[in-house]
């Protein structure tokens, strides 16, 4: 009797054992995750940029590492999510004469610039760089005035169609990605971050 109620015991965690790791097994493969990196317009890493994944139920804050990684893990499948980049506490540098110059000679001769640059001299926000712009730029860098924009913006440099985004417009708008119903892992979710008007590049996000 010793024996068959050692053997029943066994047997019994045995079975409870392998319904907990089939419980997680399944658990796994219900969840999935979102990861990227957020770097300068000279590729390098930027960590402490916030990157925020909110949906219906729940937000979830991180900060990149030191390589300029973030990761979300045990996502829901299915749901609409919405992930937000923003510099915490930034300190207004990078813009001076050298960034008025350069918009001047951009908006005399067209220049075939990046599309990071092209952005960043976007300080309305039209999809078009012209002279307001230009006077734009003007009156924050000599008269010190604040903008009404936000200072830095994210270039998504995601290759992959997300169901929801529209591919053609990699600026992130409000500095908010949606992803709707999420299906897949999505792996490499990276990001350019730029400061508005500054096209010489000498801004500093860190």
């Amino acid at each position: 009797m010793y024996t068959i109620s050692n053997c029943l015991r066994n047997t019994l965690f045995i079975c409870c054992v392998a319904l907990t790791m089939g419980t997680n097994t399944l658990s796994a493969q219900q969840t999935r995750f979102v990861s990227g990196k957020v770097v300068d317009p000279y590729g390098l890493p930027v960590a402490g940029i916030r990157v925020a994944l909110w949906s219906t139920q729940d937000t979830l804050v991180t900060f990149t590492d030191p390589d300029g990684h973030y990761l979300f893990e045990d996502l829901a499948r299915f749901r609409d999510y919405y992930l937000h980049l923003s510099v915490p506490n930034p300190v207004p540098n990078g813009l001076d004469g050298r960034d008025v110059l350069l918009l001047t000679d951009y908006l005399s001769n067209r220049l075939n610039w990046p599309l990071s640059l092209r952005f960043a001299a976007d300080l309305d926000w039209t999809t078009s760089v012209t002279t307001f712009d230009l006077f734009g730029l003007i009156n924050q860098v000599f008269a010190g005035l604040p903008s009404s924009f936000d200072d830095w913006r994210f270039v998504n440099l995601y290759r992959q169609p997300i169901p929801g985004y529209h591919s053609s417009d990699p600026l992130l708008r409000d500095s908010v990605f949606p992803i709707h119903r999420l299906q897949h892992h999505i792996e490499n979710l990276d990001f350019e971050v730029i400061r508005i008007g500054d096209l010489d590049q000498s801004a500093d996000p860190r």
